[in-house]
């Protein structure tokens, strides 16, 4: 159906195109029905004429068998040996069993005689003559007897075998039936057809007038139902547009219920939401680097813009020199870090190896504890798990994460690295016994750019990127990464990753 027209119309013509169908199915298994009923009706109707007429004709007893110099008939024309009687009352009963008929005798005889009707025959269909059925009856070798004019029709079923069938008699429907006695006698009985098929079309045209009725009062029904079943896609339709214009915080629901409307709606809020919070990354973000690589530019262009060779001592020159060459060397290497941002969520699967996690820990650690003012330790597990890793890559995050507690842990303090898994999963830990991380710091502080002192210089908290990379390489392996902080009392980050055998 086209999808250029409105739900709601197509709905409403799916709803019509269904009940004509099921219409169009039951009206004609009814009109079978009918039919068929309408049928065996007319086939008994037509049989119980026919042997009610043969029970008259053969009640008389057979006369003697005829000479031999008996002229037979049987072999006359059965169309001009037809008689339609015309006696107005039934005949006395001195009258001749064989009045209507031909005066030949019947050359047909059973073994105590000539078969011939009875002479109530003639009477009985003078009494039927009125009847819109027709009637013929015929002992063997004499004149076929009918009830009417019309009833000539029947002759030449006079032969058939005796049974019930449906034909045209001159452009009518009729329903015929033959019956036949031991002596040969045959009766034709044919019920007109016209009443059954006036029936129907009559059933036919009250299943079009119930369908046409039902078809108008399914589109009203279906147009209003999906009208209201889809109000509040048009309320949705609405918030979105808003959404379109720039409002993010705009959002489709909330709508009522539980159905697909109402979850969809719940889900496409949450998308929302969820662009909304990476749309206020994405700025924050930008602002940080513009920020940040803005400073070192700034600095390095006011040195060197001051300096005079010509005037000044060369010392100083040189001074100012070597100072604008260390921030263009540090933002150098922000822009490196924002590009090992970007790409550590793509580690090629060729970098990936079966690799200890007891070893990660141990060459994370090799790598800082240089710093002999704080207490190293490590906490391996026996039974030496392994993980599938980048193993540059996931040293780089511990390292990252033992520096950040270097710099948060004073002299004395203690640096504790810790390695535990279970059956599906390895645990690396970092844990600090230094000054904590502020509560109201704790759900950013994955974030790019995010310090835990913001006061802090760039010397001492670097540019806020290192745990933004750590979470980015731990996702990448399939892992995750946490902190858990108390004000004064340390910080404990924690990647877990999936355990392989």
């Amino acid at each position: 159906m086209n999808r250029r027209l409105p739900i709601r119309l197509r709905l409403a013509a799916t709803s019509v195109v269904l009940v004509v169908m099921v219409l169009a199915l039951t009206g004609g298994v009814v009109v079978a029905l009918e039919r068929q009923s309408l049928d065996d009706g007319l086939a008994e109707q037509a049989t119980i004429e026919a042997r009610s007429l043969l029970a008259v004709a053969s009640q008389a007893e057979p006369d003697p068998v005829p000479s031999d110099n008996t002229t037979s008939s049987s072999d006359a024309n059965p169309d001009d040996d037809a008689v339609v009687p015309d006696v107005p009352e039934p005949p006395d009963d001195d009258t001749d069993a064989s009045s209507g008929s031909t005066d030949e005798p019947d050359a047909r005889s059973t073994a105590s005689g000539t078969a011939v009707l009875d002479a109530s025959t003639e009477p009985y269909l003078v009494r039927r003559g009125a009847s819109d059925n027709l009637l013929a009856v015929q002992a063997p070798g004499s004149a076929a007897v009918l009830n009417s004019e019309d009833a000539r029709r029947l002759l030449t079923y006079l032969d058939d075998p005796i049974g019930t069938t449906i034909t045209e008699l001159d452009g009518d429907g009729y329903t015929i039936a033959v019956a036949r006695d031991a002596v040969g006698i045959t009766a034709v009985a044919g019920v007109p057809r016209e009443a059954a098929d006036e029936r129907i079309g009559e059933v036919v045209r009250a299943l079009l007038i119930a369908g046409g009725v039902g078809a108008a009062l399914t589109i009203l029904g279906a147009w209003f139902a999906a009208r209201s079943a889809l109000r509040p896609l048009t309320t949705m339709t609405r918030r979105a547009e808003a959404v379109s214009a720039g409002r993010l915080d705009a959002r489709v629901g909330p709508i009522s219920g539980d159905d697909e409307i109402a979850r969809l709606t719940r889900a496409v809020d949450d998308m929302l939401e969820r662009l909304q919070q990476a749309f206020a990354a994405q700025q924050r973000f930008v602002q940080d680097a513009s920020h940040e690589l803005r400073t070192p530019i700034t600095i390095a262009r006011g040195h060197l813009e001051v300096t005079n060779p010509a005037h000044e001592d060369p010392a100083a020159v040189q001074a100012e020199i070597d100072l604008a060459v260390a921030e263009l060397a540090r933002m150098g290497e922000l822009v490196e870090r924002l590009l090992l941002l970007a790409r550590a969520g793509e580690l090629p699967a060729e970098r990936l190896r079966r690799s200890s996690a007891n070893v990660l820990a141990e060459d994370a650690l090799a790598r800082v504890r240089g710093n002999g003012s704080r207490r190293w330790e490590i906490e391996s597990d026996p039974a030496n798990p392994h993980v599938l890793a980048d193993h540059d890559a996931l040293v780089d995050v511990l390292v990252n994460l033992l520096r950040n507690a270097e710099r948060h842990t004073g002299n004395n303090g203690t640096i504790r690295v810790t390695v535990r898994a279970d059956h599906h999963q390895v645990e690396l830990s970092v844990e600090d016994d230094g000054e904590g991380i502020p509560a109201n710091l704790l759900p950013t502080i994955f974030d790019r750019f995010t310090r835990a002192d913001a006061a802090r210089t760039r010397d001492a908290g670097g540019a806020g990127l290192g745990l933004a990379i750590s979470r980015a390489y731990a996702e990448a392996h399939g892992g995750t990464i946490a902190v858990a902080s108390e004000p004064g009392r340390g910080a404990t980050f924690t990647v877990s990753l999936p355990r392989v055998d």
